[in-house]
């Protein structure tokens, strides 16, 4: 069974503006977070289902705990509306839906459903296809993707192929309850050329879908080169027209805009920068809109990127950055610092990792999703995402999201399994949380795992048991000692559970090389293939190179026979 490493914790933190005015709560989601609600109280993201092989989407409240919902994700992240009700998603086009009448190369019915097109999911319908737009084929893996859903949960927007094999790349409303594509207008470069767009992406919408921002890339007459551009789209109360801006006619974009479509946040090119503030770094903007005219001012900061707002636009987040209004003069600061202005402190998390940072925000600004890296468990580092309350919540005691999957029919091969069998367990809960990774005895009883061999060591050949008080353990084969049953105990100050067990009872046969149940010559022939692309594969003795150790290691398993 293929396994894959995914191993997140989450953080969930409410602030407010000036001194903290009660002990913060830091509340740990363990899956990856990609939406927050309106109140701060749901998160929805992905956890790796080792049972499907697919990242499954799940909505978690707290309170409440986890719902799992139909929906497999294959391409961008989830986006849910306000209430959490309704969540955009890209999967692949399983159910072949597309209004091609002509023969293209990506036209069969094979690859169609091998493509990602945009999907939705409700409680009540499941996940629904969306379908490509008017003459939508794909140029790469997509047919279109989804971007962000309206907080009303009506529209969902994002970009897609157009016109045919590789045509324009347009950006899109959709509308859940009409099920219908609307595109969003491009712009022409200045006559006499009169170029359109060649790509337009919707990349944010406000709560009513009437405020859209994202890029419009095309030629400017000051330019000699073509190139993206911010720009809002704001569609007329009447629902009949739309109004184009281009925020930036020498470049940047633009990635969120708050609930109310006040405020659009997003990134000014270089000339920009330097006519308007003075300086050529490109970090976060937020454009105002008073009357029609949009106003930027500089949020400066550690982060360029901004994904998400409060309702009114006077707390913006993304990458390491946390930018309030009236906190810190206006500059934004970077999430650690903004975390210990607000009483927090976590020894052991950090931004160290590529995917740390602030995700998104509640209405009102307090709650933040976010990411941190987790250095506490010394074989193996994980990540963090999740919100904290800088006023406290109540102990939210553990519960379960998804667990642990058994693994019992297939062969283990050192180079197939190169870093172990892989038990994950996704769990919340009140920070800090406590893993305790058991192993059932002859005799019944859950026994402690309390001993690690060679932490460091990534080759499964080399250890057999790490990260016994971590989300993810990781069973080796040094001394073949890893079938039984498993399970994890997570605590925290208010509560104990237990995941459900696990078995591994998977035989062991390095020589049956290609997987058939047998060992013969077939097994040579595709060891010998993996060995000269230089697959990690076939680094069968596990020393981390691909050399003649390997073939004489594989020859040693090979020339015994048999499983």
């Amino acid at each position: 069974m293929k396994r894959e490493f995914f191993a997140v914790a989450a953080a969930m933190i409410v602030s407010i503006s000036g001194k903290a005015l009660a002990e913060p709560s830091l509340v740990v989601v363990q899956m990856g977070v990609s939406d927050i609600s309106a109140d701060g109280n749901t998160v929805c993201g992905t956890a790796y289902d080792a049972a499907s092989e697919r990242y499954v989407i799940v909505k978690w409240t707290r309170g409440v705990g986890t719902t799992l919902t139909s929906a497999r994700l294959s391409d961008g992240q989830a986006r849910m509306s306000d209430d959490g009700s309704i969540i955009s998603y890209g999967d692949y086009n399983t159910e072949n839906l597309n209004n091609s009448t002509n023969s293209i190369t990506y036209g069969s019915a094979e690859g169609w459903k091998k493509t990602d097109v945009s999907h939705f999911w409700t409680a009540a319908l499941g996940s629904v296809n969306m379908g490509p737009a008017s003459n939508g084929y794909r140029c790469d893996f997509d047919i279109n993707s989804p971007y962000d859903i309206s907080g009303n949960g009506r529209y969902i927007v994002g970009g897609g192929w157009t016109n045919g094999l590789c045509g324009p790349f347009r950006g899109f409303r959709y509308d859940v309850t009409t099920r219908t594509y609307l595109q969003l207008p491009i712009t022409l470069s200045a006559p006499p050329a009169s170029t359109p767009s060649r790509a337009v992406r919707a990349n944010s919408v406000s709560n009513d879908g009437r405020v859209i921002c994202g890029y419009d890339d095309n030629y400017e007459s000051t330019l000699t080169y073509q190139t993206r551009r911010a720009v809002v789209w704001e569609r007329n109360a009447a629902n009949t027209a739309w109004t184009t801006t281009i925020l930036d006619r020498n470049g940047g974009e633009a990635y969120t805009v708050s609930g109310d479509g006040t405020c659009v946040f997003g990134q000014m090119s270089e000339a920009t920068m330097q006519s308007t503030f003075g300086t050529n770094v490109r970090s976060a903007v937020r454009w105002k809109k008073t009357g029609s005219v949009w106003t930027p001012i500089n949020l400066a900061g550690p982060s360029a990127y901004i994904s998400g707002s409060s309702l009114d636009g006077n707390t913006a987040v993304g990458g390491n950055a946390v930018w309030k209004l009236d906190e810190n003069g206006g500059i934004a600061n970077d999430l650690l610092s903004y975390l210990a202005a607000h009483g927090a402190s976590y020894p052991g998390l950090d931004l160290s990792f590529m995917f740390s940072g602030a995700r998104g925000v509640s209405a009102d600004g307090n709650a933040i999703s976010l990411s941190l890296t987790n250095n506490n468990q010394p074989c193996l580092t994980t990540t963090t995402v999740g919100i904290f309350y800088p006023n406290g919540v109540p102990c939210e005691p553990p519960r379960m999201i998804l667990d642990p999957v058994s693994d019992t029919g297939v062969v283990v091969r050192p180079g197939y399994y190169s870093y172990g069998i892989i038990l994950n367990v996704f769990a919340s809960g009140s920070y800090p949380l406590e893993y305790s990774w058991q192993k059932q005895s002859d005799t019944g009883e859950w026994i402690s795992l309390e001993t690690e061999d060679n932490c460091f060591e990534y080759a499964a050949a080399n250890y057999d048991v790490k990260d016994i008080h971590g989300p993810q353990l990781r069973l080796g084969f040094l001394s073949n000692i890893w079938q039984g049953n498993y399970r994890c105990a997570i605590s925290n100050s208010c509560g104990t559970i237990f995941s459900n067990p696990a078995t591994i009872s998977a035989p062991f046969c390095p020589a049956d090389f290609n997987a058939d149940g047998g060992v013969d010559g077939a097994d040579v022939e595709t060891f010998f293939q993996a060995w000269e692309a230089g697959m990690n594969s076939a680094d069968v003795n596990q020393d981390g190179g691909i050399d003649g150790g390997d073939v004489e290691t594989f020859f040693t398993y090979w020339e015994a026979g048999g499983c």
